[in-house]
Parts: structure tokens; C-alpha cells; sequence
């Protein structure tokens, strides 16, 4: 199985290739905006890398949030275009999935900040082989704090840049895993998906967008 992932939900733009379980090619550019631009780029040198083209994928994949608004969706409409053109399916990993990659079968939940200005503390968070928070879900810091106690025995999965922020809110938790996050990450996520299971890429917001809707302009002067 060959995979080819896009990651662009966060504050970089990554692309890896895996064959299997070996990364063969990875490309990752730290940035805010301007994915567009760089993400056809990176996908390209990480093919050379890997010393192959499109046409020797097997799978396609690509975060779909939450995350940055404008990253899901430069990173979507990337992977449904490259993997169209080639008679691929592009399979959708959420961002706490990709955390879920690394962390086994056992009952975890993954949790990534979102609001974090002071009074606003909220963090998107997932459900793995537990009944809770089966799909991404916003949830405020109280009712975080009010799960880890209630079920000291499931793990807590972070992202290893963010760990020191995220167990800093969450001192009663003490299994915590902390593991990678990017392009790889998906990879490893969709790689090990039957193929009778594969969601289509769709974004993932888990709140509506923070911009607000421009007002309609009436042209014809009533």
C-alpha cells in the first residue's frame, strides 16, 4: 500500500508518502496562509523524493479538521482534485484521528486546543474505542475536566508540540500519550482503514467559521 497525505489544518503545510509502514518522502513548510501555493510544491518534491508519480498511489489522503478554516479546505479540495484525476479515492482523517494513529487499541480520547483566549477555553476532542465523543466535538474546559474524572482509566492523547499547553488545563489526567501530528500521521491512519470503510474527504470544522457572511447588496436600487 502505497498512501500519499496532505496535512494543511495546522500552522504548516505537510506532505508524506508511506509505503506500508516506511515513510519513503515528507516535505513539511511552517505557515499560516498561502497553502495554495505551496502545497502543489511540496507534493511534487516529496514525489521525486520517493522517486515516483501519482500513478503509483494506491491511496489518497487528507486531513479534514478541525482546524485552520482556509488550510481544511485548500488541503479537501487539493486531494479531491489530484485523486479525481487519477481514479483515486481521497480518504478523510480528521485531525484527532491522526493522533489515534500512534496510540494503539486501547480506550484513548485525543484532544487539540482550540479557543484559547483568557475567559474561552475550549478543546476539540475525539472518542477511540470508547462510546464518548464519537465523532470531533468542541467541548469547553469544565466538561473536559468533568470526563477525565469520571473515567480516570482512558488515556489522553496530545500532540507533542502542544503537551506542555494542554496537560498545564488538565492536572487531574495522568495517562497522558504524546505523540506527532502532520502528514505521516494521516497517512498512517488511512493506510490501516479496510477498504470497505473509507469516508470520503469532507471538511471537518466542528464550529461554524469564525468570519461572518458578507450582507446581500440589493443591485437593483429598490
Amino acid at each position: 500500500m502505497i498512501c500519499l497525505a496532505i496535512h494543511t489544518a495546522g500552522a504548516s503545510c505537510d506532505v508524506a508518502i508511506l509505503r506500508g509502514d516506511a515513510c519513503i518522502g515528507a516535505a513539511s513548510q511552517p505557515m499560516k496562509r498561502g497553502h495554495d501555493q505551496a502545497l502543489p510544491v511540496l507534493t511534487q518534491a516529496v514525489l521525486k523524493e520517493a522517486g515516483m508519480s501519482v500513478t503509483d498511489l494506491d491511496r489518497i489522503a487528507v486531513c479534514t479538521g478541525p482546524g485552520s478554516f482556509t488550510g481544511i479546505r485548500v488541503g479537501v479540495a487539493f486531494a479531491r482534485g489530484l485523486a479525481l484525476a487519477n481514479d483515486l479515492q481521497a480518504v478523510g482523517v480528521t485531525s484527532l484521528e491522526a493522533l489515534a494513529a500512534q496510540s494503539g487499541t486501547r480506550p484513548a480520547i485525543a484532544v487539540i486546543p482550540a479557543k484559547q483566549r483568557l475567559p474561552d477555553l475550549t478543546f476539540w476532542v475525539q472518542g477511540f474505542a470508547m462510546d464518548d465523543f464519537p465523532v470531533p466535538e468542541e467541548v469547553g474546559l469544565d466538561q473536559l475536566q468533568s470526563f477525565a474524572e469520571e473515567n480516570p482509566a482512558f488515556a489522553f492523547l496530545c500532540e507533542a508540540a502542544k503537551a506542555d499547553h494542554t496537560r498545564s488545563h488538565l492536572t487531574m489526567v495522568s495517562d497522558w500519550i504524546e505523540v506527532s501530528t502532520g502528514a505521516e500521521a494521516v497517512a498512517r491512519y488511512a493506510i490501516a482503514l479496510p477498504n470497505g470503510t473509507l469516508p470520503n474527504a469532507k471538511p471537518v470544522y466542528a464550529r461554524e467559521p469564525d468570519a461572518i457572511p458578507a450582507k446581500k447588496i440589493n443591485v437593483s436600487g429598490q
